[in-house]
C-alpha cells in the first residue's frame, strides 16, 4: 500500500473503523463512504477485504431502504423522471434495426472460431461417427459459413431442429424465432453449397428417435443420399 493510502488508515481507531463499516453496511457507495469519512477508495477497499465485509445487497431490508433513498432523491428532481421515462419510449427499435441488428449478429457468428452446438446435434453426429462408422467432421467451414458436418469428406450434412421446418414450433410462436428468416437462411445454406459444388443433405429432428438416432426409411434414404446401395 502506498504512503497515501497508509497515512488515510493512520491512527484509525476501532470505534472509527466500525462506524465506517457500519456506514458502508447502509445503501452508500464506496465513493460515499470513502468521501464521508475522508479516507481514499483504496484504504476503504482494503479495510472491507481485511475484515471481511459483505453486504447483502439483496435482502429485504436493505433493498427497502435502497428505494425510498431513490426515490427521495427522485422527487426532489421530477426532470430526472421525465427524461428517463422519454428516454425508454424512445428506445424501441424500428424493424428496420431489428433486422441490421439480426444481419450483424449472424455476421458476428459466421465469423468465430465455434458456435453453440445443440445436445441433440451432437448426438446425431456421435450416431453417425459410431454406429453408421462414417468419418464426421462436425462444425465445417466452407467461406465463412458453418454447416454442422462434413461426411466422408465429401457431403455437408445439416441437422435441423423443429424451428427450421414447423412454424407451430412453440420457439417460432412466441416469437423467439422468426420461421420467415429461418426460411431465407437455410436457402442461403443450400446456395453455399450449390456453388461450392458440394452435396448437401439436410436431416430433420423428426426422423430421428429419441437418442437421435436415423430409423427405418430415414436411415435408408441417408444412406442413399451418401451414395451407398442399401437392400
Amino acid at each position: 500500500m502506498s504512503n497515501k493510502h497508509k497515512n488515510s488508515l493512520t491512527g484509525i481507531t476501532e470505534e472509527r473503523i466500525e462506524q465506517i463499516l457500519s456506514y458502508y453496511a447502509l445503501p452508500k457507495s464506496q465513493n460515499e463512504t470513502a468521501k464521508h469519512f475522508g479516507i481514499t477508495l483504496h484504504s476503504l477497499k482494503k479495510l472491507i477485504k481485511d475484515r471481511g465485509v459483505a453486504r447483502d445487497r439483496y435482502s429485504p431490508e436493505r433493498n427497502l431502504m435502497l428505494s425510498q433513498s431513490i426515490k427521495a432523491t427522485l422527487n426532489k428532481k421530477p426532470e430526472i423522471v421525465e427524461a428517463r421515462r422519454q428516454i425508454h419510449l424512445g428506445s424501441k427499435r424500428s424493424i428496420e434495426a431489428k433486422q441490421r441488428m439480426r444481419i450483424s449478429a449472424w455476421k458476428r457468428m459466421q465469423a468465430q472460431d465455434s458456435r453453440f452446438v445443440s445436445k441433440a446435434e451432437t448426438a446425431f453426429g456421435e450416431f453417425l461417427k459410431n454406429k453408421l462408422g462414417l468419418t464426421v467432421i462436425p462444425q465445417y467451414r466452407v467461406g465463412l459459413k458453418p454447416f454442422d458436418f462434413l461426411v466422408d469428406e465429401k457431403f455437408l450434412v445439416e441437422f435441423d431442429g423443429p424451428h427450421h421446418y414447423d412454424p407451430n414450433y412453440h420457439l417460432c410462436k412466441i416469437g423467439r424465432v422468426n420461421f420467415a428468416e429461418q426460411q431465407l437462411r437455410d436457402q442461403h445454406r443450400a446456395e453455399i453449397a450449390t456453388k461450392m459444388g458440394m452435396k448437401l443433405i439436410v436431416v430433420q429432428q423428426k426422423d430421428v428417435d429419441k437418442k437421435m438416432r436415423l430409423t427405418g426409411d430415414a436411415i435408408h434414404k441417408f444412406l442413399g443420399d451418401l451414395g451407398y446401395e442399401v437392400a
